[in-house]
């Protein structure tokens, strides 16, 4: 390889289980530089190709896009092996004298803090951070003011023989194996770039059919012992991005760039301007809304029999979803959900008992085809012409027939309310 200039790198020594490594900080220019993916751990041709190939196709492109677009950007470590060349350790040594100051009465421990030195001929690599490496290479030649900014290190040895490339590989298969992943109930806890994780949250702490009535488990789903939650927070998001998503091709790159707080703020007066229309329609909301968690309002609309479907994280989105089908097709908010009001909520009556609720086990139906199924009902009774799901009325008593497993003359639906 071609040789690049000497790097002296202030860092920290450590040691874990039969691992000595160093943690520093790089330049973003000498981590494009220098580091490469994984790949090369791997001596066949075809499974280096294949980590390539995933890589250029993974999130390396959102990575460059927040190093780019982010001003509060943050990284963790990147895990880094180091074969080749002659990289150097220079310990600093530090005096008694000198820390008492700051931590009287301990002793240093000695050779911790020194220089990683690297002459330049070292082959590195990225065990763990491969798309972070390919993501800073494309922000560093968009836009090349990011190049003197830091990321944190942590360098290991790695010998470049089969035992060497044994141990590196296992290494890359703990550290992607064990790394906790953030669950969505996490995200939409901590996201401070998402618009709808903060219209969420601020929904779930400011609206009063929400506040202190919002589940916040890690299941989207909520037991009938749950005597107070309206719904959970999950299912609320999930509404919310139905609603408010409007741009499917951006809308992932949208959610990782934080809106103005003028925007945020339009979508919280949008969101309650949602909820505030629903009550005025759904009295069961309205009640819920209007008293408090410990009261016995959600325990009588979610019951063991079932209850209202509203009430259930399924129906709570498929009210959305129908609200915003219906928007989209020209209807006002509120003729939509006036529309939507006149229909049966009452899980073990139709047309919802045996497409959404299972009489004999008491319990929902969830699969993705009957809650499909059960958005189409809605379109259908609320009035409005099939054709806005791409579908017609003789499709639907079809699939209807085959999910109850009945002929299609026996199958009925009806329009709740009419068409204007």
């Amino acid at each position: 390889m071609t040789k690049q200039t000497k790097l002296l790198l202030p860092a920290l020594k450590g040691l874990m289980g039969d691992w000595t490594y160093y943690v520093a900080v790089m330049r973003l220019q000498d981590v494009a530089e220098r580091i490469k993916p994984v790949a090369e751990i791997h001596k066949t041709e075809t499974l280096s190709k294949l980590i390539q190939r995933q890589l250029q196709e993974g999130h390396s492109k959102a990575i460059k896009d927040y190093l780019v677009g982010q001003p509060q950007r943050l990284f963790n470590a990147l895990v880094v092996g180091v074969y080749g060349g002659s990289p150097q350790w220079c310990e600093v040594s530090v005096s008694t004298s000198e820390t008492a100051e700051i931590s009287e009465g301990t002793t240093p421990t000695p050779g911790v803090l020194g220089y990683l030195s690297l002459e330049g001929t070292e082959e590195l690599f990225a065990i763990d951070g491969q798309h972070r490496v390919v993501g800073i290479q494309k922000a560093i030649a968009e836009d090349a003011e990011l190049s003197d900014e830091e990321v944190s290190v942590l360098f290991v040895a790695h010998s470049n023989d089969d035992t060497g490339l044994e141990r590196t590989r296992r290494l890359f298969t703990v550290l992607n194996r064990h790394a906790k992943i953030v669950g969505k109930m996490e995200l939409i806890a901590l996201d401070d770039d998402d618009p709808i994780a903060i219209t969420t949250r601020r929904l779930a702490d400011e609206y009063p059919l929400f506040q202190d009535k919002i589940s916040i488990s890690k299941s989207k789903n909520l037991s009938v012992k749950d005597r107070s939650s309206v719904t959970s927070i999950i299912s609320l998001y999930d509404s919310l991005e139905v609603y408010f998503k409007t741009a499917p091709s951006d809308w992932s790159k949208r959610k990782k760039k934080r809106p103005t707080d003028e925007e945020l703020n339009d979508y919280y007066r949008r969101a309650a301007l949602l909820w505030k229309t629903l009550q005025k329609h759904f009295s069961p909301l309205e009640e819920a809304a209007s008293h408090s968690k410990s009261d016995s309002t959600v325990e009588k609309y979610r019951t063991a029999d079932g209850g209202n479907l509203i009430f259930r994280p399924i129906g709570f989105q498929l009210l959305v979803q129908a609200v915003r089908v219906l928007v989209d097709s020209g209807l006002s908010l509120n003729e939509a959900a006036k529309r939507l009001a006149q229909i049966p909520w009452n899980l073990s009556s139709e047309p919802w008992s045996k497409l959404l609720w299972n009489p004999s086990l008491k319990r929902m139906i969830t699969t993705k085809e009957h809650q499909k199924l059960a958005l189409k009902l809605l379109i259908y009774g609320s009035g409005a012409d099939l054709s806005l799901l791409k579908t017609d009325e003789t499709k639907l008593r079809q699939e209807l027939a085959e999910v109850y497993g009945v002929e299609m003359k026996a199958v009925k639906i009806t329009r709740y309310a009419k068409e204007r």
